[in-house]
């Protein structure tokens, strides 16, 4: 393995680690194995692994695991991310691989049913709930465009193009997700459903999708893939929001935020800010060390915003994290 032997890294007392592997094939499909009916979640299905015994490194543990259920010897892996996750049974923590290189045809030596599934089709199969973040992360890319506030209703035709212009730039340079934030134009709703139409039809022709910050129902209106919650709203949230198969997204300052987040079932988040930023100068920076424990305790996809670009992505995804997310690093002449 290129990583070695990672120590298992400390855990909650009475947690249960797991080593999963996550296994992507030539044609892009990902292996998946289904639960046997009288084990807990029976027929659901998930990412290959098992427990790892005690005092056994992590990347040991995944090759054992492999071996046993899938009679594969893995060859080279990296760690992706940590999920932890609380049962009614008890408390679990998936220690996340990518297995980017084993010997061997997988098949099922424990008699479980194994499949490999393409990356579009993983969001309609039954999993276990800690599963989600994996199928999530998958599924998301590495970078969030949070777009700038766009001119207001007075404001002129040019202001109006120059303002898609950055857009269509952004979406050119390989942008696919977009938080559209337009709080000034939410005031005005025929301008807003106006903006929000246009950029939702801009970015699904660039193959990118769309995240409203707004209520469930304006970003409905737009046909928006899916809703921002601010951190406020995340609070005042008691369940998830009505959003069919669309994207929950919301806005985490803190661990308390991030726990609210996951309990109420919000697909992934917007975490910061690491670095001093110019557009909340009088908040205070949590810093990379602050960050990355808090992603290791998300338990969900997290994007890392404040200060940061798409230079910082590769350390941003070194610390577990999506990727990073920000305006003016994302948005031409910002």
């Amino acid at each position: 393995m290129t990583h070695g032997d990672i120590p298992i890294p400390g855990s909650t007392p009475g947690t249960t680690l797991v080593a999963v592997g996550v296994l992507q094939g030539p044609d892009g499909r990902f292996l998946l194995a289904q639960r046997p009916a009288h084990r807990p979640h029976g027929g659901c299905w998930e990412f290959p692994g098992g427990k790892v015994e005690a005092g056994e490194p992590i990347a040991r543990a995944l090759a054992r695991e492999l071996a046993e259920e899938l009679g594969i010897e893995v060859l080279e892996a990296r760690p992706w991310r940590s999920i932890p996750w609380v049962y009614p049974s008890g408390r679990v923590r998936l220690e996340v691989w990518r297995v980017l290189r084993w010997r061997g045809v997988p098949r099922g030596r424990e008699g479980q049913r194994l499949a490999w599934v393409p990356i579009e089709e993983l969001s309609t199969l039954p999993f276990p709930a800690a599963n989600r973040g994996i199928v999530n992360g998958l599924r998301l890319p590495d970078r969030c465009l949070v777009t700038p506030e766009p001119p207001g209703p007075e404001a002129g035709p040019s202001a109006h193009a120059s303002w898609f212009d950055g857009l269509a730039t952004a979406l050119a340079a390989g942008v696919q997700l977009v938080l559209l934030r337009a709080k000034t134009l939410q005031q005005h709703p025929g301008a807003w459903q106006a903006l929000g139409e246009a950029v939702v039809r801009r970015a699904r022709a660039a193959g990118a999708q769309v995240v409203a910050n707004a209520t469930p129902a304006q970003a409905e209106a737009i046909g928006a893939d899916g809703v921002h919650l601010t951190s406020e709203r995340l609070l005042q949230s008691r369940v998830r929001p009505p959003s069919g198969h669309c994207w929950v997204s919301a806005a985490c300052h803190t661990q308390a935020e991030l726990e609210h987040a996951r309990r109420i079932g919000v697909d992934f988040v917007l975490l910061g800010a690491v670095l001093p930023t110019a557009s909340h100068p009088g908040q205070a920076a949590m810093g990379w060390l602050r960050a990355a424990a808090l992603v290791r305790e998300a338990g969900v996809p997290v994007y890392l915003i404040g200060g940061l670009g798409p230079s910082h992505c590769p350390q941003a995804v070194a610390v577990g994290a999506q990727g990073v997310a920000g305006i003016r690093a994302f948005w031409p002449g910002g």
